[in-house]
């Protein structure tokens, strides 16, 4: 005997939706007069003209310098999408560089701290003996290695964000804006992610101009 079409099994059976049907109802679902009156009250990170010029530089480096390259290619839309202050979903990129890179979290947050007192004035033994009281307790010299280390390793990867920074970032940025940035980044928190980096920076570069 063949199955009720019409049985409750069949209609509690939710139906598998393409990809077009998902983002369709997706957006129905949208509140887009709630989107329409934030838009008349929000203020734009750029102006005009500076927005104009960004998508410029944006569209020649993704035709021009990656089209067959879709690491640099993710990377450089991300960054742009980061400097208008925008993130993203879970999922959207297949290479997501907001994702942190795994097995770095806790010393990472140890270098990143130990960096901060470093600039507040205070001194190796004080921060060792913060950062890792146990062991500065048992073995001094093995903790002020521990945080030393640390350090270091947040501050290289400081300069190599900064480096990549500026590098795929240039593309949309006019040259004043990329001298303002790389003075901004220098002194920026460590320990993010790129997007979440350039957030920051592109966050204080507004404050920037908005100040002048």
């Amino acid at each position: 005997m063949s199955a009720n079409p019409l049985s409750p099994q069949r209609r509690s059976k939710r139906k598998t939706l393409t990809k077009w049907a998902e983002v369709y109802e997706e957006l129905l679902a949208l509140p887009y007069e709630r989107v329409g009156r934030g838009i008349k009250r929000a203020r734009p990170p750029v102006t005009p003209d500076i927005a104009q010029q960004r998508i410029t530089r944006l569209t020649y480096a993704l035709i021009k310098l990656a089209p067959q390259r879709p690491r640099s290619f993710s990377l450089l839309l991300q960054n742009w999408l980061s400097l208008l202050g925008i993130g993203w979903p879970k999922g959207v990129f297949k290479y997501d560089y907001s994702v942190p890179e795994r097995g770095r979290s806790s010393q990472t947050e140890l270098g990143g701290e130990a960096l901060r007192l470093l600039e507040r004035g205070h001194q190796w033994p004080a921060i060792a003996k913060k950062l890792a009281p146990e062991l500065y307790k048992r073995r001094r010299k093995q903790a002020l290695r521990q945080v030393r280390d640390a350090s270091s390793a947040v501050d290289n990867m400081h300069r190599n964000l900064v480096r990549l920074c500026k590098l795929s970032v240039n593309p949309f940025l006019s040259p004043e804006e990329c001298n303002r940035l790389a003075v901004i980044a220098q002194s920026e928190a460590t320990g993010h992610t790129l997007p979440e980096y350039l957030r920051s920076v592109a966050k204080r570069m507004s404050q920037d101009r908005s100040v002048k």
